[in-house]
């Protein structure tokens, strides 16, 4: 596959993302904005160390002057996050929650092999199929942590806020 087939495949995964954005639940849309810009976040950082270490190159992107892949880190990789937290297992086992973790990296990891061997999205010069697993599983589960921590302040800054209009509210 030469540029016009991963120019393609980059239309498809924003239309797939931009897409998926308007399935999130209306009630869970303040969530989902502070993950996906949590994640936009990470796996940016996390992308130009890759990429300035010689591991991963993407030899056919969008932006020329930024040498990540601009689709896989903005817009493809914080979707997959929301969905990964909006369905998050919270009430089950550790194993579970683990589990969960490994298969959404899966789901990440098997298509950028596929990419990798078969287009020239991206080249692998140093990194492995487990780095990506490792490292997609990681910054999911700290999405997971920084959702929890946000919505925890926000939940006892509302809760501070009714008790103290109740406090100065006269009778």
């Amino acid at each position: 596959m030469r540029g016009g087939m991963d120019a393609y495949i980059l239309l498809a995964v924003w239309l797939i993302s931009i897409t998926a954005m308007f399935f999130v639940p209306k009630e869970r849309r303040r969530e989902s904005h502070t993950v996906f810009l949590f994640e936009q976040m990470t796996a940016w950082l996390l992308g130009l160390i890759v990429v300035e270490a010689g591991l991963l190159e993407y030899p056919f992107r969008e932006l020329h002057a930024n040498r990540t892949s601009f689709t896989f880190e903005f817009i493809a990789y914080p979707m997959v996050s929301v969905y990964y937290n909006l369905y998050f297992p919270q009430r089950r086992s550790a194993w579970i929650k683990l589990l969960y973790t490994l298969a959404f990296g899966a789901g990440i990891t098997i298509p950028e092999l596929w990419l990798e061997t078969h287009t020239q999205l991206i080249r692998y010069s140093g990194w492995r199929w487990y780095d990506t697993l490792g490292s997609v599983s990681l910054t999911l589960f700290s999405a997971r942590l920084y959702r929890n921590w946000f919505l925890h302040k926000v939940q006892m800054r509302s809760v501070a806020a009714s008790v103290k209009k109740r406090v100065t509210e006269p009778d």
